[in-house]
């Protein structure tokens, strides 16, 4: 059956859950803050954002919720036919015609700006769950090479070949994370996975230094100042919006970066704006949150009855957890600006729905758990 039947199950994570509403509720109230003046000036309409944002996250919640509430063999079961989905559509997103063109990128599926969503998002979703049930039906045949690693590594360098195509190697990078998270909680050999980091970090630096675009990204990230007006403008933006925040912030709603001075605030760059508002002490609370969050799903990883179980909360963590910290180090200028989201902060409905998803297979495995360790 889809659907677990009630009289099997057990508690969810209560905890896990109020966590990712409180986030989702401060997401929604620093989108309206960092996007009123701007969505006025585009639209005509200051709620345009957060009424997208309010509509995402009941959609998401809705989304948690049945998520939490699949049958936990169906998900196993059908593991396979998931990531065939997702290649199809990885597919697809490159075909002129149907693939949804965007400032020089091919990522997006749908129709027009009404509705739209990236494959590339859920491809991590399909990821996840294949190499959790594979991995977890295979579990003899991972300590050799030619059994464990390759085939799987063969996989996400199939994956990652669709989605450098669009071109996005940020997702790339997240794909990664996550993939590295689950062999090693798998239980294929350390000097395996040493070597393929290795081989994965010479790779990164090759694609980031190889394409033009990316190459003066790179430049731009070294030096931001020597094109302050242009390519580095952004990323300086960001650097002085944090600095303005200093310990307690300008308070909500009082950021001078958001009067179009820092593009994309209410997206990609909703951190700069969350630090210049709320200073250092509300980004401590932030990662307070995320960090209980990550807790939380680590503690159902390894709680978990089974392996596949195991295996599914361990790459939910590693890519929630990845997109925060890429987010994160984006803003503050410790990485090239890569157009990742902050998990259920940033504008954008799908992303938000997508990582209430997410929660909510964390929310299913947890169900599987001992609730006396779990609870410890």
């Amino acid at each position: 059956m889809l659907l677990k039947k009630e009289n099997k199950l057990k508690p969810l994570d209560f905890p896990l859950l109020v966590c990712t509403l409180i986030i989702v509720c401060f997401g929604i109230v620093m989108v309206f803050s960092a996007s009123y003046y701007s969505a006025q000036i585009e639209s005509g309409n200051s709620l345009a954002y957060v009424t997208k944002q309010i509509y995402g996250a009941v959609l998401g919640f809705a989304a948690m919720i049945m998520v939490s509430r699949i049958d936990y063999d169906f998900l196993k079961r059908n593991a396979k036919l998931f990531l065939i989905i997702c290649f199809i559509m990885l597919i697809l997103v490159l075909i002129p015609g149907i693939g949804i063109n965007r400032n020089g990128a091919r990522r997006w599926l749908g129709f027009g700006t009404s509705f739209s969503f990236q494959p590339a998002e859920i491809a991590k979703f399909g990821l996840i769950l294949f190499l959790a049930s594979s991995m977890s039906n295979r579990q003899k045949k991972l300590k050799k090479f030619r059994t464990g690693l390759l085939p799987y590594g063969i996989i996400l360098a199939c994956l990652s070949g669709l989605i450098l195509l669009q071109p996005n190697l940020s997702m790339v990078i997240c794909l990664g994370i996550i993939w590295f998270g689950m062999m090693f909680a798998g239980g294929i050999p350390i000097r395996q996975i040493v070597f393929m980091m290795a081989l994965g970090f010479v790779a990164v630096l090759v694609l980031a230094f190889g394409a033009g675009y990316r190459k003066s990204r790179m430049t731009t990230f070294l030096d931001p100042w020597s094109d302050a007006s242009n390519k580095g403008y952004q990323i300086i933006q960001s650097l002085y919006s944090i600095a303005s925040g200093g310990l307690f912030g300008t308070g909500l709603g009082n950021s001078r970066q958001k009067m179009l001075f820092l593009p994309y605030g209410e997206s990609d760059f909703i951190f700069a704006i969350i630090a210049e508002e709320l200073g250092f002490i509300g980004i401590i609370l932030y990662f307070g949150l995320c960090l209980f969050l990550f807790w939380r799903g680590i503690k159902i990883a390894l709680t978990c009855d089974d392996m596949f179980g195991s295996l599914v909360a361990t790459g939910v963590v590693a890519s929630i957890s990845s997109q925060v910290a890429l987010n994160v180090a984006v803003a503050v200028k410790l990485v090239p600006t890569t157009g990742l989201t902050l998990p259920f902060i940033s504008a954008g409905l799908t992303s938000l729905v997508v990582m209430m998803c997410n929660v909510g297979l964390l929310l299913n495995i947890s169900r599987h758990c001992s609730p006396r360790r779990r609870d410890s």
